[in-house]
């Protein structure tokens, strides 16, 4: 191998350290990229998870204030019944006087409470719903940044690669262009046109001339 030749291997082996650079960081980018989208995943797994735990807590708390307003009718009707028992006991007629008021008064106070009871299970069943909403948006907002974080990093790392052909290329074709400009070994003696003169002897020889 000439001394000339020797920038063009060099720059042969750049070139190829370049390439595999590139493919280096593409394949690092590839991994990043789907890190993120497990990552991604993940997350809104966990944001799903919590919307299921909250909705189940939000039925169990429904269930709570309708048991407790089936309780107050419940209560109701035994009040009602132990007026009216008392009443027929003691000969009263139990819807008038003292009795039917004291039967109003229980439905009037059941109703209050059973009306509490209902209010406070549809306040408790919309209000989980809007939190378990809330943490479903959460988890597609998860996976959209995933994926888009991974979009950008395969972006790059694509990039990162065809950057890494471009420039052993350039190299190559620099070395190549440098090493056409060099051109082949030196020739040795040296050629010389002009003309001559001088006196043609005898034998017509010429025995001088420039």
């Amino acid at each position: 191998m000439t001394a000339a030749a020797l920038p063009l291997v060099m720059a042969g082996v750049s070139a190829v350290g370049t390439i595999a650079g590139g493919q280096a960081q593409a394949r690092m980018a590839s991994a990043q990229a789907a890190a993120a989208q497990q990552a991604a995943q993940a997350q809104a797994m966990a944001s799903l998870r919590q919307a299921t735990m909250q909705r189940m807590q939000t039925r169990s708390e429904v269930l709570k204030y309708r048991e407790e307003g089936v309780n107050t009718l419940e209560r109701v009707l035994e009040n009602m019944a132990t007026v009216n028992a008392r009443a027929a006991a003691g000969s009263i007629d139990p819807f008038s006087g003292s009795a039917n008021a004291l039967q109003m008064y229980a439905l009037a106070k059941g109703s209050d409470e059973f009306g509490n009871a209902a209010d406070s299970a549809i306040i408790t069943q919309r209000s989980g719903e809007i939190q378990a909403g809330v943490f479903e948006e959460e988890a597609q907002l998860s996976l959209d940044r995933g994926a888009a974080e991974a979009s950008l990093l395969r972006y790059q790392g694509r990039q990162a690669k065809m950057q890494s052909y471009f420039s052993a290329a350039t190299t190559i074709g620099s070395a190549g262009y440098k090493y056409s400009q060099i051109g082949g070994p030196p020739t040795t003696g040296m050629t010389r046109t002009g003309y001559t003169s001088g006196i043609v002897g005898g034998g017509g020889r010429m025995v001088g001339g420039v």
